[in-house]
């Protein structure tokens, strides 16, 4: 051990006596080769003949020194220094050359870094400061639909909490969206409301103040005080030190702010970044969780977190769940069973495996593998890209390289050599890298999603991301170094020492590399255009295909309740007014009313009914309308009758239906006439307290689709006879949508609590919002295929042209005997246009089986479609046949005896 460590201080010091270690070196080497000549001379040997003899015995001075260097311990660190200031001394002889290198690198490194690092965020982050979360578990409560992973009611987490005894501790928490000062602001912020415990079960301790006292958390009794996160205090209040004891008006109400989070503690789902923590169960209510709302059984809104107790699993706190599942539903078999009449069922998943929702783990993951592989295919076309420069340069340093292997360096000491500059590239690359992947984040958390409300999630550089990127350069410097390196340092490389210097080595020399550098870039840069190209089409396909819905000057704006105890009927009449005082407006031709927006991403589909089909209880979209809605945006009733105003109260319950439905589940009475039976009202995810009914249908509409969706059976019933929980209120002018969006901000006075999702806004905003997905989807495929393309072009334009180029020796040799121009020229096209040939086939190849297995993300295009496969074809054609003809028209203009004179 001692001995190890001698060496190793003797390397470190070495490294300050380098210069004083050479000098020594240099007096030794000399030394023995005077004694050594001196010896020749005493035996009657001419005085220069001895000289000649000693430098011969002893291989030269530098072929001696580079001999005795090999046997030093510490040769490998002077060599590293050494290669290093030699690297980046030759690399600042051409800095264009070496910007556009390290630029190239720093895209493809930051693109396929900034992927990593999303998905990193979402699937593989830390678990945020929580104590011990090795022993956190999530306690999952089935969907009606059957789905494993679904939240549970407050009354069920009561029961766990009370009835565990595998889980020490057991909270529970829902996301909640508060309005931050006053209601015209729309300053929004997201928040957790969680029981008492709920950082206890954590196991955290805060960065300022206290958490929640006991009796701050009673339900029915909660007071009004707020636990800031870290960042909130950081951002809106400065990190201010006298925090605690501070008030914050949210929803129109004052909260008191008790304590500080510790930094690094995130929002559960998803890791949001939340604003701060309130208690459940506050009197009067804060974003659905009042204590009456607490109290229903149905109310299925929460997330239910615990800590297992010592010595207790995983599979024991299911096995313990699966007993109470069944107690459950023997104690409320009405409410404990989905829309097929099976029993509930709970599901025990570790803190790591909650992190995300499980049932978009597989999506998310599969989404940031395709992105990722398309990020690395393009790392892959830069490090081709760079190769093809690499081995240019290596080409013209022949010569430099033949003298070094004559003065005694070996292979792999010239192998470092060329690697080291291409390391000093991807090094710098790496770094240009992290920073545009910093940047790239950044943007991603302020993208608009499709809902008014402010999302913000997680997404940080961390030691994971940092470690990928240097991986990901190693391996960039390796696949764009290795392969030039050792084909210029290979066995035939003494043959340079018979050319001039610049000249050029033994024509062809370098081909087989050449050719494959230029048939890989042309494949991968045919996929990555065709992917992006069919993207592109899709989407543009998508926006101009028919909704469905006559949109066009169409505004719109949520409204809730005035009060949250109004009487269904005189929740009608309050909507209903509204409408009234709107089409009283100059500026409005029509108004309608709905229950929900049909072309809102999140909206459409929240409001289900639980019908009785044959034995099975299927759900179907619904929406309830006022009369006229149906007319205003075009959605035809084709047989029977509209929605009309004596559709109200006291009337018999009436529904138009599409033609989807009747196919679905009416085949045998195609029109009007027949009966719809009703079990349940659902609305996001909640049963209704509406009894169970019949609806009489009066009317078929034609099926409409939006871009890319298949009609799907839809009911409209009469908004006159619904029990609504909200309005959406649409208006439709003699101007533009934009126009009359100040109209219903003067119309509708939201109160301070009120929590819309849809601010006033033209309709067709929704609809681009339903496609922001795709929209993003395809600006990323856009702009890869955009990068991929230039880089196409300049390497194969780059490799191509220098590849013809290297045979204008060769093609002056033909024309000296006697070879026609055209001959030549045709000869010299031929070589580039062969290469560019087999890389589209290639790439063809690879292009067309992924065409058709993401057949299910093209909308409006075929999965061969011409333009999309075409153009690439043509594009990259061309850029061959221009790095062909430039070589060859030089060599048009110059006689055969001009290039061999040149040469």
């Amino acid at each position: 051990m001692l001995d190890r460590l001698r060496g190793r201080l003797e390397v470190l010091i070495s490294v300050f006596r380098r210069g004083r270690e050479r000098r020594e070196l240099d007096e030794e080497v000399q030394f023995h080769i005077a004694m050594e000549t001196d010896k020749l001379i005493s035996a009657g040997v001419d005085p220069a003949e001895a000289s000649r003899r000693a430098n011969v015995r002893f291989g030269g001075v530098e072929r001696t020194k580079q001999e005795v260097r090999d046997v030093m311990g510490f040769r490998w660190l002077d060599d590293l220094v050494l290669d290093v200031r030699h690297g980046i001394r030759t690399l600042a002889k051409t800095p264009v050359v070496a910007v556009v290198t390290i630029l190239s690198l720093g895209l493809g490194i930051g693109a396929s870094t900034a992927v990593f690092t999303i998905g990193n965020a979402f699937l593989f982050a830390d678990p945020g400061g929580l104590a011990h979360p090795e022993t956190l578990v999530a306690v999952y409560t089935s969907s009606d639909e059957g789905r494993l992973y679904d939240e549970t009611s407050f009354q069920d987490y009561l029961d766990i909490a009370a009835d565990s005894r595998t889980l020490e501790d057991v909270a529970a928490y829902r996301i909640g969206v508060l309005n931050a000062g006053d209601a015209r602001r729309r300053d929004r912020i997201v928040t957790e409301l969680v029981t008492g415990n709920y950082f206890a079960v954590l196991g955290v301790t805060p960065a300022l103040g206290r958490f929640f006292d006991a009796d701050e958390t009673v339900i029915g009794s909660a007071h009004r005080v707020m636990v800031l996160s870290y960042r909130a205090w950081q951002d809106r209040f400065g990190g201010a030190p006298d925090m605690v004891g501070r008030e914050w008006r949210l929803d129109g109400e004052v909260f008191t702010v008790v304590g500080v989070a510790p930094e690094g503690l995130r929002g559960r789902f998803l890791r949001l970044d939340v604003a701060g923590w309130i208690p459940l169960g506050i009197p009067g209510g804060t974003y659905h969780a009042t204590p009456e709302e607490l109290a229903d059984r149905g109310d299925r809104d929460y997330q239910v977190i615990g800590r297992l107790r010592p010595g207790a699993t995983r599979a024991d706190a299911g096995a313990e769940m699966a007993v109470l599942a069944q107690r459950l539903h023997a104690a409320y078999p009405d409410q404990w069973e989905d829309a097929r009449g099976r029993p509930y069922v709970f599901t025990v998943l570790s803190e790591k495996d909650s992190r995300v929702p499980p049932d978009a783990r597989v999506a998310l993951a599969a989404a940031a593998a395709f992105l990722l592989a398309g990020a690395l295919m393009i790392l892959l076309l830069v490090c081709a890209n760079v190769g093809g420069v690499l081995l240019a340069r290596a080409g013209r340093r022949a010569r430099e390289l033949a003298v070094r292997s004559s003065l005694g360096a070996s292979r792999g000491r010239l192998v470092r050599l060329l690697l080291t500059e291409s390391a000093l590239l991807a090094a710098a690359g790496g770094a240009l890298g992290i920073y545009l992947a910093y940047l790239a984040t950044r943007m991603f958390r302020s993208l608009p999603l499709p809902v008014d409300i402010p999302l913000r999630f997680d997404i940080t550089l961390d030691h994971r991301v940092v470690l990928f990127a240097a991986v990901v350069s190693i391996g960039a410097a390796l696949a764009a170094g290795l392969a030039p390196a050792l084909q210029a340092s290979g066995p035939g490389l003494m043959a340079a020492m018979k050319t001039e210097p610049g000249g050029a080595v033994k024509p062809g020399r370098k081909s087989r590399l050449r050719s494959f550098l230029v048939v890989f870039q042309v494949a991968v840069a045919v996929v990555i255009l065709v992917s992006a190209g069919l993207m592109f089409r899709s989407l543009r396909a998508g926006l101009a295909a028919d909704p469905g819905m006559d949109l066009r000057g169409v505004a719109l704006t949520w409204v809730s309740p005035p009060h949250q105890d109004m009487d269904p009927a005189a929740l009608r009449r309050y909507f209903l007014d509204i409408e009234e005082r709107l089409q009283a407006r100059p500026e409005v031709r029509q108004v309608a009313l709905s229950r929900m927006a049909e072309a809102h991403l999140m909206m459409d589909g929240s409001a289900l009914l639980q019908v009785e089909d044959g034995g099975e209880t299927p759900q179907v979209r619904f929406n309830a309308v006022t009369p006229g809605y149906l007319e205003m945006f075009g959605l035809n009733v084709i047989r029977g009758r509209t929605l009309r105003m004596t559709d109200g109260p006291g009337a018999p319950l009436v529904a138009v239906v599409n033609e989807a439905f009747l196919r679905r589940y009416q085949p045998s009475t195609p029109g009007p006439g027949g009966r719809i039976r009703v079990a349940r009202w659902i609305d996001f995810g909640q049963a209704l307290p509406r009894p169970a009914a019949t609806l009489e249908i009066v009317g078929v509409a034609a099926d409409r689709a939006f871009p890319g969706e298949s009609a799907v059976p839809r009911v409209w019933t009469s908004f006159l006879q619904d029990d609504p929980v909200r309005a959406i209120v649409y208006i439709r002018g003699r101007g533009s949508a934009a126009s009359l969006v100040p109209v219903l901000r003067q119309e509708i006075e939201p109160r301070p609590d009120d929590v819309t999702l849809i601010d006033p806004m033209p309709y067709v905003d929704l609809l681009d919002m339903r496609f922001m997905g795709h929209r993003l989807f395809a600006r990323i495929t856009a702009l890869a295929g955009l990068f991929a393309l230039i880089l196409a072009v300049m390497g194969v334009y780059g490799v191509v042209s220098f590849a013809v180029a290297q045979r204008l020796r060769e093609m002056a040799i033909r024309q000296a005997m006697g070879a026609r121009r055209r001959q030549v020229v045709t000869a010299m096209l031929s070589g580039g246009m062969r290469m560019t040939a087999i890389g589209l086939l290639v790439g063809l190849g690879l292009a067309v089986p992924l065409a058709f297995l993401s057949r299910s993300l093209l909308f409006g295009v075929s999965t061969l479609d011409p333009l999309a496969f075409g153009g690439p074809i043509l594009v990259l054609a061309t850029a061959a046949g221009l790095a062909s003809l430039v070589p060859a028209r030089r060599l048009l203009r110059t006689t055969p005896m001009d290039v061999l004179r040149a040469e």
